[in-house]
């Protein structure tokens, strides 16, 4: 009766750390740098511009359409190949 208990202590131990390996690599996978993220995180911005130009907020709207075109030109320069 001992040993299947920590048998099973050691079960969820290594599932608990599978579980965390898993979602800290889908977590990489969704934030490293890469043409496909960065045109992501530009659709993003664009989208936040033009909730924040709809509520009257252009400041805000300003700088989420700067980032977004920022990320959007990097994106295509990683495509050209001319990032570092």
């Amino acid at each position: 009766m001992g040993a299947s208990k920590i048998i099973s202590q050691k079960t969820i131990i290594a599932g608990v750390a599978i579980f965390t390996l898993i979602v800290l690599f889908i977590i990489y996978i969704y934030t490293r740098d890469t043409p496909k993220n960065n045109f992501r995180k530009a659709k993003k911005y664009h989208r936040r511009a033009e909730k924040y130009y709809e509520h009257g907020e252009t400041e805000l709207a300003d700088e989420n359409y700067e980032l977004a075109r920022e990320y959007r030109e990097y994106a295509q320069e990683q495509i050209k190949g001319d990032h570092i």
